[in-house]
Formats: structure tokens, C-alpha cells, sequence
């Protein structure tokens, strides 16, 4: 798959994907406990579906538990769905914004998104993806 990138964009309703607000309504009685909505994403291979992202509520849990293949993340795949009614499943501190279709080329250095091509590392160490690998991902 070629590289593409989408943006942190101000919130507009009639894009999918978002960061921050209520989980989709689809799937807000699926967070496993302890975790809040972080964003949705449109998902680039299948049509009308999504990836949201939740991460754990404990700050000091998450920071502990941020190596694969104990991360305190979870993603949950579904169709497309508009925000829920759940506030207690968000994160108070992050506003809505919306994420941008996806689009190619890259326009400046940081992207906030970036699917396809080659990861690109923030910190370029072994016990980062060594267990990944292990794992058979790639």
C-alpha cells in the first residue's frame, strides 16, 4: 500500500473520522472496563468501516503498560456510526476534532496520521517491535 496521511482538522460532522467526544454510538457498550474513547479512524482497506481506539483511564496504568505486547490500548473494529451518548467513555481533556480524508503526497515533515509505506520510528530500539516480530507482525 502506498503511504497516505490525514490531518488534525477542525470538527466537521460530515467527516467519519475524529479524535476526542463520545465513542460511536455502535459500539458504546462494547469499551472494555477501565478504558475511554481516544479516536476513530476511517479503516483504508475495508468500505465503510472503522477503527476506534481506546486507551486505559489510568494514566500511570498506561505509561507501565506502553510495550507490546502489554499495551493499554485496545482497537475495536466496526461499521460506521455517529457519536453516542457515552461521555463517561471520553476523555474530558481532548476536544473534538475531526481527521481529514486520507490523501497522498505527504504535504510537511509531521503527519499527525501516516498508513502504508514504511513506519517511520520515533525511537528507533529493539525491544520496541522485537516482540511484534516474534509475534509474525511486521
Amino acid at each position: 500500500m502506498n503511504e497516505l496521511y490525514a490531518k488534525c482538522i477542525p470538527f466537521d460532522a460530515n467527516v467519519k473520522g475524529r479524535i476526542g467526544g463520545n465513542p460511536p454510538l455502535i459500539i458504546e457498550n462494547s469499551i472494555p472496563d477501565g478504558y475511554l474513547f481516544y479516536a476513530t479512524l476511517v479503516h483504508t482497506e475495508k468500505e465503510n468501516m472503522m477503527l476506534s481506539i481506546f486507551i486505559h483511564g489510568d494514566f500511570d496504568t498506561l505509561l507501565y503498560n506502553n510495550i507490546y505486547p502489554s499495551v493499554t490500548v485496545k482497537v475495536i473494529e466496526h461499521e460506521y456510526s455517529d457519536i453516542g451518548t457515552r461521555s463517561e467513555k471520553s476523555i474530558k481533556e481532548l476536544s473534538v476534532n475531526s481527521i481529514s480524508n486520507y490523501y497522498y503526497p505527504q504535504d510537511s515533515d509531521f503527519q499527525f496520521i501516516k498508513v502504508g509505506g514504511e513506519p517511520r520510528f520515533i525511537q528507533w530500539k529493539d525491544y520496541y517491535y522485537e516482540e511484534l516480530e516474534k509475534d509474525g507482525y511486521s
